[in-house]
C-alpha cells in the first residue's frame, strides 16, 4: 500500500461507544445533550486548557474577541469537514480529537464535533458557551449545530465548517433555532 498510514494502528486506543440516542426531535435532544456534558467536562481537563493556552498565546492578553478568533481560525483550518455515515451520529470528544493533531493527523469532524471542540477550547480559558441548533428549511427539521460565546454579556456564533465564510458568520435564513447554555 505504499505510504498509506496503519488506520487499524491509529484505531487501537480510540474509545468507542454505542448509543442508542433516539429517532427525531428526541434524537437531536439527546445529541445536545450530550454534546453539552463533553464540552462541560472537556473544558475542565487541563490536556484541553493547554491546548487553548497555546492558541491564544500570541493574542494581547485580554482582547476576548481576538481570542475566540484564534480558537476559531485554529479549528476551522486544523481540521476538515466530514459528513457522518448517513443514518449514524458520531461524536467525537475534543481530547480525541487534539490528540490526533498532536500526531499530525488531520481530523474529519462534522458540526457536532466542530462545535464540541471550539467550544470546550473557549470554555476552558473562561468564556461562557452555548449549543445552538437551527432550522434552514421549510420543513423546520433542524438541520445544523454551532456554537455561541459571550463576550461583556453579548453572545457570538462561531461556526467553524464554514471555510468560505468569515469569523462570526451565521445563516441568515433560519426557520428555527434553540439555544442551550453549558454549564
Amino acid at each position: 500500500m505504499g505510504n498509506a498510514p496503519c488506520i487499524s494502528q491509529q484505531l487501537k486506543d480510540v474509545p468507542f461507544q454505542r448509543m442508542n440516542i433516539g429517532t427525531g426531535n428526541s434524537a437531536i435532544y439527546n445529541t445536545v445533550a450530550k454534546m453539552s456534558q463533553i464540552v462541560s467536562e472537556s473544558s475542565k481537563n487541563p490536556y484541553i486548557r493547554k491546548w487553548a493556552e497555546h492558541i491564544v498565546r500570541s493574542v494581547i492578553p485580554g482582547n476576548k474577541l481576538h481570542e475566540a478568533n484564534a480558537i476559531y481560525l485554529f479549528v476551522r483550518d486544523k481540521t476538515r469537514y466530514l459528513n457522518d455515515p448517513d443514518g449514524m451520529e458520531y461524536l467525537q470528544t475534543p481530547l480525541y480529537v487534539l490528540q490526533q493533531l498532536e500526531k499530525s493527523i488531520m481530523p474529519s469532524l462534522d458540526c457536532d464535533d466542530s462545535t464540541m471542540l471550539s467550544l470546550s477550547l473557549l470554555k476552558s480559558i473562561g468564556f461562557p458557551v452555548a449549543i445552538r441548533i437551527i432550522s434552514t428549511n421549510a420543513s423546520n427539521a433542524y438541520s445544523h449545530v454551532y456554537g455561541l460565546f459571550s463576550v461583556n454579556n453579548v453572545w457570538y456564533p462561531i461556526d467553524c465548517i464554514k471555510r468560505d465564510k468569515s469569523f462570526l458568520w451565521q445563516a441568515s435564513s433560519v426557520t428555527r433555532k434553540e439555544t442551550f447554555k453549558v454549564n
